[in-house]
Order: C-alpha cells, then structure tokens, then sequence
C-alpha cells in the first residue's frame, strides 16, 4: 500500500492532543496518540530506517554527510517523528520519564539528527534527577544544531546543571553563552542573578576566554558545530552559483544565525534585494 493511500491524519490527532493537554486532559491526549500510533504501527506504511520526518533540507543534508553511500531518505508524509516526540512529552508531564525515554528513541529513528527530539530525551533524565547522564546527554547534542536558539537553550540546560551542583562559575559561563546566542532569554538573565546572590558575587562575569577554558576541562563544546557551519555554507555558495538564490538564502541564513558573520550578512542582503527585484 502507498504511503498516499493511507493516511492517518496525524496532525490533526496531534492537534487535538495539544488542546486536550491545555485543558489538562493528558489521559485523553495519552490515548489518543496511543491509538494513532497503533494505527501507524499496524499500517506498515511508515518504516524505521526507510521513511524519515526531517525538519528541513539541512536535516536531511547532516543525515546523508553522515552516512555516506546510503540511499537518500524518504521523507515521510505525515509527521510520524513528531507523533512520538508529543506522546513522549505527554508521558513526561504525567511523571512517565521510562517510557517517553522509549517514545523518544523511537521518534529518533525517524529523525536521527533532530535536535529538538534530543533535547527532549535529555530531559527524561533531568526528570529523573539523573544530573550526569543529563548533562552527558545535552554534551551529545550540540553536533545537531543549526539554529541559535538550540544553542542558547543547550547553553541554559548546562548552566542548569552546574547550578545544582553549586558551581558558580561554571554556571555563570554557560549563561553568559546562553544570552549571547538569544539576547532574549529571560530565564537566563533569571538565573544569572541568582548566581550572583548564591554566590556573593564570587561568580564574577567569565570572559569568553575564561568560558574556553573551563569548557575544555569539563568537555563543552563552545559554539556552534564547525561542520553544520561548513555543510551549511557551502550549500550556500553552490546554490548561489547555480542560481537558485531562494536555496541559497536558506543556507545562508543558517550560517548567519551561528556565527553573526558580517560577509554573509552582506551576501543574504544582497540576495533578498535580488529577490525582491525579481518578484
């Protein structure tokens, strides 16, 4: 049977999730995602390993870098990966932290690069009060991130981290790192003066420097991934050349929410005033 012949409606059941889980209704949101699961499970139209749901171009481009010589992905027709993210955050808000772990991994299988979906694993374990595996598992993450927002709330998860177990100074670095990449993080600024109280103002404001060089003791990546970047930026300038500006901006656009590069700044203008020439 076609994928196109089957289909299920998950979004709309993972629309009616979402309003049952603001009424407060997380049985019935439970339920309902169980039986579409148990719908797609038995239709056999959606394959772990042969069907994937990436978020955009550059997920399936980090996938492909990745597993050199497979077969491009399929994407998937309906968010199958997203299906299994929400039931497990269902099951995470009822205090089920085993077993959104398993809906989790399961939704990875069908995303196997998505940042978003690891991140949410990662929380099974804060749930847990599983600091280490917590902090082991945020550390995993950053090779997936594309986006500067993800950078800032991986930043915030660490300093989360180094604030229960009291260690200012690290916690005021990853803070720091997590505002310079969403000046709009209002739970960091939160934190950040709570530092200051708990610690007398012994914390102190860590240079980049200083940040490099704790991050390096405690295994933290500082910055983006230098292959996203490369991956993204090099899309970039081939699309650029091939004249497919619309494709070009995309990639663009990614390098410069990781870096704040003025060049590349200059190149998006450029092709957006292009663009709008031509419209």
């Amino acid at each position: 049977m076609d994928q196109a012949d089957a289909e299920i409606g998950i979004e709309k059941k993972l629309e009616g999730a979402r309003g049952l889980v603001s009424g407060g209704r997380y049985n019935e949101a439970q339920i309902l995602l169980e039986n579409t699961i148990k719908t797609v499970e038995d239709s056999g139209d959606y394959i772990k390993g042969e069907c994937f749901e990436f978020a955009g171009p550059i997920e399936q481009i980090i996938y492909l870098h990745r597993n050199p010589g497979s077969k491009a992905p399929v994407q998937a027709k309906e968010p199958v990966a997203s299906l299994y993210t929400s039931y497990g955050k269902i099951l995470l808000g009822m205090g089920e932290s085993y077993k959104a772990r398993e809906a989790f991994d399961i939704a990875k299988e069908y995303n196997p690069v998505s940042a978003a979906i690891k991140k949410e694993y990662a929380e099974t374990f804060r749930a847990e009060g599983d600091m280490e595996q917590f902090f082991e598992e945020t550390v995993k993450i950053f090779p997936d991130v594309y986006e500067a927002d993800d950078l800032s709330g991986l930043y915030g998860n660490l300093g989360y981290y180094y604030v229960e177990k009291e260690m200012w100074k690290e916690a005021m670095g990853c803070y720091l790192m997590s505002l310079h990449y969403n000046s709009k993080n209002e739970d960091a600024k939160k934190e950040i003066s709570y530092i200051q109280e708990k610690s007398e103002g012994n914390a102190g404001v860590p240079s980049i420097d200083d940040f490099r060089e704790a991050a390096k003791e405690h295994g933290i990546p500082v910055g983006p991934d230098n292959e996203i970047v490369g991956i993204a930026a090099a899309y970039g300038h081939r699309a650029l050349n091939d004249g497919r500006k619309d494709v070009a901006h995309y990639f663009f656009r990614i390098v410069y929410d990781l870096t704040a590069d003025e060049e590349i700044f200059g190149t998006l203008q450029q092709i957006e005033e292009e663009l709008a020439a031509e419209a």
